[in-house]
């Protein structure tokens, strides 16, 4: 059965037993109403209690018990959507820690990589000096050979 108060005029409750007859309605869709239902419940009760007359204030009573309920309902539904929210947001940051680590580690290497290209340049600038020295011989046979004994332990440096 559809939510349905709208037939349920106020203005137009004479007797005590159609004021009650009322509030047993309210009552009986409060029970499985949708948190946008609760909320219209929630405004037609607060009508409910300022029109009710005084010889049945009792039924105030009811009907305020019912909008605390109503509107506990809602806050209770909202607090776990927002748990399950604040769950989804923890599961999301563990998995964006996982990446962060996984790219701190990724630049690392890369890190290392850079590091053993530049051996590797300065490598090949100094076998680039040595066949430049030993192609290109000078008068002093004793300073080439120094030169190509500075180069190896350059090269042995690197490595």
């Amino acid at each position: 059965m559809p939510f349905d108060i709208s037939d349920i005029n106020l203005d137009d409750l004479i007797t005590d037993e159609e004021w009650v007859n009322a509030l047993a309605r309210i009552l009986d869709e409060g029970v499985n109403a949708t948190p946008s239902e609760r909320g219209q419940l929630i405004t037609f009760l607060t009508r409910f209690v300022q029109k009710t007359p005084l010889r049945l204030l009792p039924l105030n009573d009811i009907a305020l018990r019912l909008q605390a309920n109503l509107t506990l309902a809602n806050l209770t539904q909202r607090l776990n959507e927002l748990a399950a929210r604040n769950q989804e947001i923890i599961i999301l940051a563990t998995q964006l820690g996982v990446q962060i680590e996984a790219a701190n580690r990724d630049a690392g290497r890369l890190i290392r990589i850079t590091g053993e290209i530049n051996k590797a340049t300065a490598s090949i600038n100094t076998i680039k000096d040595l066949v430049n020295q030993l192609n290109n011989p000078d008068a002093n046979t004793s300073a080439r050979i120094q030169a190509v004994a500075t180069a190896l332990e350059r090269l042995n440096e690197v490595f």
